[in-house]
């Protein structure tokens, strides 16, 4: 039905109400991102050393509680010392440490921490103070693994070549003949190690009906404003077909519990993923719990939630364990994660699933693939642009030409309307009359338009969210893409260049407030995005007001007609 009172043009509106929907989402995603919740009295954290092992053993040795003490004696453990076992790859550095056989220290050697100044210096997936990484903990606890000192079959490893792999294990005996092992074994050219439980089926102290492990240490924040990444902090895992993402948990819910079969369990930031995939296990419920820590942002220290997620395994008494687990620490690269074939690449939030994921998939895919001939994101983005404008020029072309021969029908429409002003149907009926007579269709300019739509989707959640852009340097003071422009240059030309862009494009003067609200409305919302989004929208508006200035150019007929 035509609405008898309005005089814009179709196309027109639809590619303002396009705008405005864009304008929604990102003002959504940039401001109304829910906040962790705060509390009082947090307990600070201190920078993680990078030899934790005398403050591992001394916090142990004021906890212990005096039944542990009783089993270590009766273990001929006599005196409790811990050892630092490093293992280098041309990926991480690990740390681990006899006391507990546990994970102490575990940095990404091609990742740095974002900061004012570039320091280079790797950073750590591990907060500081974490009382345990991967704690295999018994029901009833029988046995705290995680108090007890192993011993160790290396005091190092390093591994240099592809396809290479080492193993460590660690042995921890009862009563000197029984032993109990956990063996880490890391690959050289994977961000992840696996993580094996051998406890005899002839040991001594019954274990029964399940055990918990997983990940209990949380996720430390990597970006200059820590602040913003905390909004991506959160306990993930997949639960038969879906994934489960708790980002608050209320003190009366703790820990919270979800019953089904567990294929992973974890914790992410923005960047970064820290998750446990059973390989041998069948884990039957997720459990979350967390903790509180204090950070320093550039101009502030405040509180962030450290999740630990875990899932429950069941066992059979007297019946011996061997359960094997991969432990993945590292970028959240969707062709990185996605490798592993568990499903771990849908915790990546990359727009619908059926139909902005796919195109944000294969965007990424591209961006890498021009990376690779251009070392430069910056200049990726540009070209990306100028690839997408030119494949969509014919529709653009098409949505234009429907425009003008709007524009020639809006007197005749005009006539109508005053004709018929006081009979909607005729006025429907004739107007449907006219378009046919012109050979026109009025959804002739809006089908370029929406097919564009999933296009600009998936490149804002690429370019808002990908970890190809973190620390990318383009030009001059753009030294990182992921982070917003500075000196506030990019959102400035954005907006001049948005503003000409519609002065070009709309022509109905009842529309003539959009030339100066829209641009406006962009700049303050662009002065707050990532560099890189900004940039890709510069380039498209440029490209834009080359592209009408191309179409809108006369023929070299009718400059002859002319003249």
């Amino acid at each position: 039905m035509i609405n008898p009172q309005e005089n814009k043009p179709f196309d027109i509106r639809l590619f303002l109400a396009f705008v405005l929907l864009f304008a929604v989402v990102i003002i959504f995603t940039t401001y109304f991102q829910p906040q962790p919740k705060k509390q009082a009295e947090p307990a600070p954290i201190t920078p993680l050393a990078a030899d934790t092992t005398a403050a591992a053993k001394a916090a142990s040795e004021q906890t212990q509680p005096r039944e542990q003490a009783v089993l270590i004696a009766e273990s001929d453990t006599t005196q409790m010392s811990a050892d630092t076992i490093v293992v280098e790859t041309p990926l991480i550095v690990a740390r681990l440490t006899t006391l507990g056989a546990d994970l102490i220290d575990y940095r990404l050697k091609n990742y740095h921490y974002i900061a004012e100044h570039d320091t280079q210096e790797p950073i750590s997936l591990l907060p500081a103070n974490h009382e345990s990484a991967l704690r295999f903990e018994f029901w009833g606890d029988p046995i705290k693994l995680w108090q007890c000192n192993f011993t160790a079959s290396a005091d190092s490893a390093r591994l240099t070549k592809k396809g290479d792999s080492t193993a460590v294990t660690f042995t921890w005996l009862y009563a000197g003949t029984h032993p109990i092992e956990k063996t880490y074994i890391f690959y050289a050219d994977r961000y992840s190690f696996d993580v094996i439980l051998s406890v005899p089926a002839d040991f001594p102290i019954p274990l029964e009906r399940e055990y918990t492990f997983g990940w209990d240490a949380g996720i430390e924040p990597t970006e200059f404003r820590k602040k913003e990444d905390v909004q991506d902090l959160m306990a993930v895992a997949l639960l038969g077909k879906d994934v489960e993402e708790v980002k608050k948990i209320a003190d009366e819910e703790r820990p919270k519990r979800f019953g089904g079969q567990v294929l992973w369990a974890g914790v992410r930031s923005k960047y970064f993923l820290n998750v446990v995939i059973p390989r041998s296990a069948e884990p039957e419920e997720f459990i979350v719990d967390r903790r509180f820590g204090m950070v320093s942002d550039p101009t502030e220290q405040f509180r962030i939630p450290y999740f630990s997620s875990r899932f429950a395994v069941r066992i059979t008494p007297g019946q011996p364990i061997s359960h094997r687990y991969t432990v993945f620490m590292g970028p959240l690269d969707y062709f990185v994660i996605k490798d592993y074939g568990v499903g771990l690449e849908q915790i990546m939030h990359l727009g619908w699933k059926f139909l902005i994921r796919p195109f944000a998939i294969f965007l990424l895919w591209a961006f890498q693939s021009l990376y690779g001939i251009v070392p430069n994101y910056g200049v990726v983005i540009i070209l990306f642009g100028f690839i997408i404008k030119t494949l969509f020029h014919p529709l653009t072309k098409k949505s234009m030409a429907s425009m003008q021969r709007m524009r020639e029908l809006s007197p005749k429409l005009e006539k109508l309307r005053e004709k018929f002003k006081e009979d909607p149907q005729r006025l429907n009926k004739e107007t449907m009359k006219l378009y046919k007579e012109a050979g026109f269709n009025p959804l002739s300019g809006c089908l370029p338009l929406v097919a564009q739509m999933p296009v600009f989707f998936a490149l804002y959640q690429v370019l808002r969210g990908s970890i190809q852009l973190r620390g990318a340097e383009f030009i001059a003071h753009i030294t990182d893409l992921s982070q917003k422009d500075s000196l506030y240059i990019l959102p400035v030309i954005m907006t001049i260049s948005f503003f000409w862009q519609q002065k070009m494009s709309v022509t109905d003067p009842k529309q003539k407030a959009m030339i100066y609200v829209m641009p406006l409305v962009f700049g303050f919302l662009f002065a707050q995005s990532p560099a890189g989004l900004t940039l890709y929208w510069t380039v498209y508006n440029v490209f834009s007001i080359v592209e009408q200035y191309i179409i809108k150019r006369p023929k070299k007929d009718e400059l002859a007609v002319v003249s």
